[in-house]
């Protein structure tokens, strides 16, 4: 079943299933499964490997992170995300333990939950972090074809998530599974340099609605595939064709100039 975002009602009125009920730690368990495969000549039943389990412990709404002060605080908050970034590769999201990340950061314990609520909250700022310094160093120049720029920066950005399998795992369950805890504008807020860049490739630099939703759904469908990828649900090769065909997909018509036929989403 596809997922679906809470609505304003649900948040506002009664609970939606979806959010951790307040007060009350929430678990999520995920459970990656290789391709099915079949027994024999094919002609029985398909069999369906785990090759992973992932639980994601979420706290309360409305803990969240403090942020860095001075140039000594970002430093060590740079350490912890760097640290957990490597044990996470290392042993994985179920056996990581945030007294061990404190530990190889050089930081008290209290402190590494000042400014990361829970370990599912660091490693889903990780990925946002990996997202924000990409975003950061995609220089904006003349292409020929900048939509194809696009796809192979967007596939390059696939490449980067996806090089540490462990770590990628943790950080895009993670990710998922706090975007339904999230409002519109938190959301956008951290689709922003993304969206940014691709507006600014593509030779968009105006306010235009259809503009930006074009550049949303871009994000949205490399969200999906990379998804994918990790899940093994496609191939590495297969998905990032996919990220290009989506990307020519959805900005070729707005580059080309015809008529825009998205409109504005109210």
């Amino acid at each position: 079943m596809p997922r679906t975002r809470p609505t304003a009602s649900s948040r506002q009125g009664a609970p939606c299933p979806c959010l951790p009920v307040e007060g009350r730690l929430t678990r999520y368990r995920w459970r990656l499964q290789s391709p099915a495969v079949h027994a024999g000549d094919g002609a029985g039943p398909q069999h369906e490997r785990p090759i992973g389990e992932c639980t994601v412990a979420r706290l309360p709404l409305g803990r969240e992170p403090a942020q860095a002060q001075n140039l000594e605080q970002a430093e060590r908050r740079q350490r912890v995300l760097e640290v957990a970034a490597q044990l996470g590769d290392r042993d994985g999201f179920e056996h990581v333990q945030m007294t061990e990340i404190a530990k190889a950061s050089g930081v008290a314990v209290g402190t590494l939950y000042r400014y990361f609520p829970s370990k599912a909250k660091l490693f889903e700022i990780l990925l946002y972090e990996h997202l924000w310094h990409f975003a950061a160093s995609w220089e904006v120049r003349d292409h020929a074809d900048p939509i194809a720029d696009i796809g192979e920066h967007m596939v390059m950005l696939t490449r980067r998530i996806l090089a540490r399998p462990r770590l990628a795992v943790a950080m895009i369950q993670c990710a998922n599974t706090a975007y339904f805890s999230y409002s519109e504008a938190e959301i956008a807020q951290q689709q922003h340099p993304l969206i940014t860049r691709i507006l600014e490739v593509s030779g968009h630099h105006d306010d235009v609605d259809s503009h930006h939703d074009r550049a949303q759904l871009v994000v949205y469908a490399w969200w999906s595939v990379l998804i994918a990828i990790a899940n093994n649900a496609t191939s590495v090769e297969r998905g990032e064709a996919q990220i290009k065909m989506a990307v020519r997909l959805i900005l070729g018509p707005c580059r080309c100039g015809q008529d825009d036929q998205l409109g504005s989403v109210t």
